[in-house]
């Protein structure tokens, strides 16, 4: 709904860029709904080029990207990412996204909060907080970089069975827990055990979008 609220009125000569775009699922995913073709930017990940026909990879990271003085989009997306920049490199990042997005182009930052109601133990709660954006920390800079700001969460309800949020983890989906061994992870799980017995974990995911 978001996404649909801030490009309905794109066409086809609108550009679309997804910043630490991962393994381009999403942008993939959005290009699709768009009928459009996303650039997805990302300098680590190993994307399957071959899977993708509404992305196109640029491998490249979003400092050099958002510093190009010529190149233009409408709407730019940084969906999970921005937790990843230095606080210092932030600021810049916003004043070069600014500066090449088009008039009444937009920006969209999807991010959740320091403490999410998630199935963690007392690390991965830790890890989480430790490597969390914090929310003044994006709004200010933006601000300075001369956007005009609006902050909305959303929760969604969600279910999921233990031992699929395990392998979740253990996947590092997340990349916040790439640094933690197998070890430390299988002694959270042996603690979540303790304290979710229960096969099912319900809870709800708290979304903020800027």
């Amino acid at each position: 709904t978001i996404y649909n609220s801030t490009i309905e009125d794109f066409n086809n000569n609108e550009i679309v860029i997804d910043i630490g775009g991962g393994d381009c699922i999403n942008s993939q995913k959005l290009g699709i709904m768009l009928q459009k073709t996303v650039w997805c930017i990302e300098p680590f990940m190993r994307v399957n080029t071959s899977a993708l026909t509404h992305a196109v990879y640029l491998k490249m990271d979003a400092l050099s990207f958002t510093s190009k003085k010529t190149v233009r989009y409408n709407f730019a997306l940084m969906k999970e990412v921005i937790h990843h920049f230095p606080p210092a490199d932030v600021p810049l990042l916003f004043k070069n996204i600014h500066h090449q997005l088009i008039s009444e182009g937009a920006l969209v930052i999807m991010t959740r909060p320091e403490n999410p109601y998630f199935l963690f133990s007392k690390l991965l709660k830790e890890r989480w907080a430790s490597t969390s954006a914090k929310l003044d920390k994006i709004v200010h800079p933006l601000t300075d970089a001369g956007f005009s700001v609006s902050v909305q969460s959303h929760n969604f309800t969600m279910t999921i069975n233990k031992e699929d949020w395990k392998r979740f983890v253990t996947d590092r989906t997340w990349s916040t827990f790439e640094t933690l061994t197998d070890e430390q992870i299988q002694r959270e799980f042996s603690e979540l055990d303790r304290v979710y017995p229960a096969s099912q974990f319900n809870f709800t995911d708290n979304c903020i979008f800027i």
